[in-house]
């Protein structure tokens, strides 16, 4: 009765999925569009902004190549009439007629002059400037070179001799009546010896540019305005709300130099006098300072925004080319504003008007889905009490993830009963394989020396070592027995671990012994070692090895090493042991092993090791490192015990301390000898 009423409440709970799933969408939909809302209004005003960038950069495309053909075109005719001015340099009175030419034939041309250095023409005086200018549809020709106009200590006359090479001036005032902005092309004149002689000045008004701002400017106020919107939307129908809002009468564009002076203004008061920085503020300090230095260097557009006058708008800095003239662009941050809202709101209508219709959509969806998966879900059920054969899964007839999961059940009700027989299997065979890693174990512990004392009968050595494989069975070995009153010992690490590196430590220990059995010279012995392990190396190892014979009567120690670690001399402190740059045993078959000799004092403990010792890591895979071996020596010696056994004893436990519960990186072994 119980399981029925479980069964009855799990079938009514899949009856409901449906509605729980639409329930969460709906939910989901909505706190979607909520968390959305900010990065929305956000994008939505970057889209605006682009918007106004396109156009403002289109249109001052427009102005900047315009502006670049007008001085182009003075800069082209300065350039034709260079050569004819040098020419006719010793005909002064010629050079009026080319002032006059150049002006009548270039309309955009408003003036332009030769200012010769002092003296040049010794009768003309000390000043000499054949001088042409309009006036009204006539051109004037006179000599301006006078007291009243003294060029010759003018900046910009220095300045253009100092350069000698041609380009455009600062803009500055007309002379006369100090009303109109110029900017002049200066060219430096040379005479036949190539020296500057003069200065060929061409001047061309600025009012030009201010009125193609000022028509770029109307564009906008047409395209942007919602009348102008209105009559480009419903064709022709004119919405009466646009009388009422002049979207963008606030916009201006003007010229400023790199330093942001204004080269042209609506304001003809701001012109060669005011300086857009000295009207900017920032929310941010430092902002403006940082433009005025991007700007001064940059040769890129830019887009800020800024207070412009108290007013905040978005300013768009255009360079022009071959001057240091940027066009600036405002459009006014309110307009932005209300169009990026207007949007939104736009985007939250059709969003609340489709929401039904999505909701309608993901209901039925989700009620198709969720039918076959009841079905599976009764079936699987079944499965689960055991009855892998006789349960039968529902056909369907789409092909998304519900019917790969009812083939995947279907697989799996095929592979379960199969699945179960071959892990039987495995479980005894890796039941054999674990219990023949314990014999190999036991068999190579059983080759090491493993009673200690090992010389109970002698009171002039004592011996005790370790070893601890990081697998089942592993690669270090050591080894000692007496023959002829003389202790000969070994310890040693073959590269790798786990069954390859146990194969090749038997092998070594086994040629030690055979070979120490008839031999003292420890060379030979590891010569023999070297050779067994050469011969047919195709897997590359090799082992570190050391072998040393102790007269157990003289305390005379001959050893040598083969790359293993250098053994401790522990007496009074902790010394190394000198050992030479030996190969390792298995590297090179012919290498001359070189022996060595030393003497020990009474009761000096030999300490051998593997590098598992000092390569020992932490969970912080920091290494145990030399520096520990020799502080956890130094502190068991303190206590005034030197006995081999409990010295390996103490360093074990300060290695498994260091170590803590990280695993087993290599094999670990230790030796200590102690000769009376």
């Amino acid at each position: 009765m119980v399981m029925k009423k479980e069964k009855e409440k799990k079938t009514k709970y899949i009856a409901s999925l449906a509605d729980s799933l639409s329930s969460w969408i709906t939910l989901a939909i909505v706190v979607v569009m909520m968390l959305t809302a900010y990065p929305v209004s956000d994008f939505t005003k970057n889209v605006v902004v682009h918007f106004f960038t396109l156009i403002i950069d289109s249109n001052s495309h427009v102005t900047k190549e315009y502006t670049k053909r007008v001085l182009s075109d003075v800069h082209v005719a300065v350039i034709n009439n260079v050569y004819d001015i040098e020419e006719n340099l010793d005909n002064p009175d010629q050079l009026n007629d080319i002032m006059e030419r150049m002006v009548r034939l270039n309309k955009r041309m408003r003036s332009c002059g030769i200012s010769f250095v002092k003296g040049y023409y010794p009768q003309k005086g000390r000043w000499f400037c054949p001088y042409a200018w309009k006036e009204n549809d006539s051109v004037m020709v006179r000599n301006m070179g006078d007291a009243q106009h003294d060029y010759l200590n003018a900046e910009w006359f220095k300045e253009a001799l100092q350069a000698d090479s041609d380009y455009w001036s600062k803009p500055f005032m007309d002379g006369y009546q100090s009303k109109v902005p110029l900017v002049a092309y200066l060219h430096p004149i040379h005479n036949r010896q190539g020296k500057t002689v003069a200065v060929l000045g061409a001047d061309i008004s600025l009012e030009w540019l201010t009125a193609k701002l000022m028509e770029q400017d109307s564009e906008y106020d047409d395209l942007l305005s919602l009348e102008g919107v209105g009559n480009r939307i419903i064709g022709g129908v004119v919405l009466k709300v646009g009388k009422f809002f002049n979207l963008l009468s606030s916009m201006q564009s003007c010229v400023v130099n790199r330093e942001g002076l204004f080269v042209t203004h609506i304001n003809s008061s701001y012109v060669l006098k005011e300086n857009l920085f000295n009207h900017l503020t920032a929310e941010k300090e430092g902002k403006v300072e940082k433009l005025r230095d991007r700007l001064a260097n940059s040769h890129g557009d830019s887009f800020e925004k800024l207070k412009l006058d108290g007013e905040q708008s978005y300013l768009y800095f255009t360079p022009v080319k071959h001057t240091d003239w940027l066009i600036v662009t405002q459009v006014p941050a309110w307009f932005v504003d209300l169009l990026s809202l207007l949007f939104i709101i736009a985007l939250l209508f059709f969003m609340g008007m489709s929401l039904p219709l999505v909701l309608l959509a993901c209901r039925f969806a989700v009620k198709s889905t969720v039918k076959p998966l009841i079905q599976l879900a009764a079936a699987v059920d079944t499965m689960g009490k055991g009855n892998f054969s006789t349960v039968k899964l529902p056909e369907l007839k789409s092909r998304d993830e519900v019917h790969q999961l009812r083939d995947a059940f279907d697989d799996m009700q095929h592979s379960l009963q199969q699945y179960i027989t071959e892990l039987k299997e495995t479980t005894a065979s890796k039941a054999v394989i674990e219990n023949e890693l314990k014999i190999a174990h036991d068999i190579q512990m059983s080759m090491l020396p493993k009673t200690f004392p090992p010389f109970p009968e002698r009171q002039d050595i004592d011996v005790y070592g370790m070893v601890t494989p990081a697998k089942a069975v592993g690669g270090d070995l050591y080894d000692f027995f007496i023959r002829d009153n003389k202790l000969f010992f070994c310890i040693g690490d073959v590269s790798g671990k786990g069954v390859p590196a146990s194969l090749v430590m038997a092998v070594a220990r086994s040629i030690f012994r055979n070979v120490a059995m008839h031999i003292e010279a420890p060379e030979v012995i590891v010569s023999a070692v070297n050779s067994a392990i050469a011969d047919g190396n195709e897997r590359n190892m090799f082992v570190t090895f050391f072998v040393g014979v102790l007269d157990l009567q003289t305390r005379h120690l001959n050893y040598c090493n083969a790359g293993h670690d250098a053994p401790l001399l522990l007496n009074q402190g902790v010394e190394v042991l000198p050992c030479e740059a030996n190969l390792p045993v298995g590297a090179l078959a012919d290498w001359q092993f070189i022996p060595q000799a030393a003497q020990l004092d009474p009761q000096t403990v030999i300490f051998l090791y593997t590098d598992g010792l000092a390569e020992a890591e932490n969970s912080l895979h920091e290494l145990f490192g030399e520096a520990r071996i020799k502080t956890a020596i130094s502190d068991y010696l303190a206590c005034g015990n030197k006995r081999p056994k409990p010295l390996i004893e103490a360093v074990e436990q300060a290695v498994r301390r260091f170590v803590a519960d990280a695993e087993q990186s290599d094999d670990l072994t230790m030796m200590a000898i102690q000769c009376e």
